[in-house]
C-alpha cells in the first residue's frame, strides 16, 4: 500500500516520516499534532471533534498483535472518511481515529459516534475472528478538555462514553 504511494507521488516522500511504513498510519507524534490542531480549530469553529481509540493491549505477543493489526489497518481506512486521521495514539498499543468536522452535539454526537463504531465493528468482524474482535477495547473522547487529556493517555473517557456499549 505505502510502497505504491511512494512510487506514485514524489510529494509523499517528503511526508513519509509522518507515517509508519507498514500500515500507512500516522506516527504517534504526528497523530498527536493533528489532535492538537483539531482541538484548536474546533474551539474557533465551535464544532465537536470525535476521537475514537482502539486499545490493542489485549494482544500480548508481538506476532499476534502484528497479525491483528495487519487486518485492522485496512478496515480503519475503508470504514472512515479520507479526511479522518488514523494513527497511533500510543504506539504500539492504542490506535486513534480523529473524526474532524463533526457538527453533531449532544445526543446526535452520541448517535454519530455509535454509527461509526458500529460500522468499524461490523467491518472488523468480517476480517477478524470473534475472539480477537472482543479483545479490542473501544473508547472515545469528544470534548475539548478530554482532547487535552487524551495526549497524556487513555485513562479518561468522555461524557456519554462511560458505560456505553460501543465504548466499553
Amino acid at each position: 500500500m505505502i510502497k505504491n504511494a511512494k512510487r506514485a507521488s514524489p510529494y509523499f516522500l517528503k511526508l513519509s516520516h509522518l507515517y509508519e511504513s507498514d500500515y500507512g498510519l500516522c506516527a504517534e507524534e504526528h497523530f498527536h499534532h493533528l489532535v492538537a490542531l483539531e482541538a484548536k480549530r474546533a474551539l474557533r469553529s465551535r464544532t465537536v471533534p470525535l476521537l475514537l481509540l482502539l486499545d490493542l493491549t489485549g494482544f500480548d505477543e508481538e506476532k499476534e498483535a502484528d497479525l491483528v493489526l495487519r487486518n485492522v489497518a485496512p478496515v480503519l481506512f475503508s470504514s472512515t472518511r479520507e479526511v479522518d486521521a488514523k494513527g497511533w495514539h500510543r504506539y504500539p498499543d492504542v490506535l486513534g481515529i480523529l473524526v474532524a468536522d463533526s457538527i453533531a452535539t449532544g445526543e446526535s454526537l452520541l448517535s454519530a459516534r455509535d454509527a461509526i463504531v458500529d460500522r468499524l465493528r461490523a467491518n472488523l468482524a468480517k476480517t477478524l475472528p470473534s475472539l480477537d474482535l472482543e479483545r479490542i477495547r473501544f473508547s472515545c473522547q469528544s470534548t475539548q478538555e478530554f482532547f487535552s487529556a487524551s495526549l497524556s493517555g487513555l485513562g479518561r473517557t468522555a461524557p456519554g462514553c462511560a458505560g456505553a456499549s460501543v465504548c466499553s
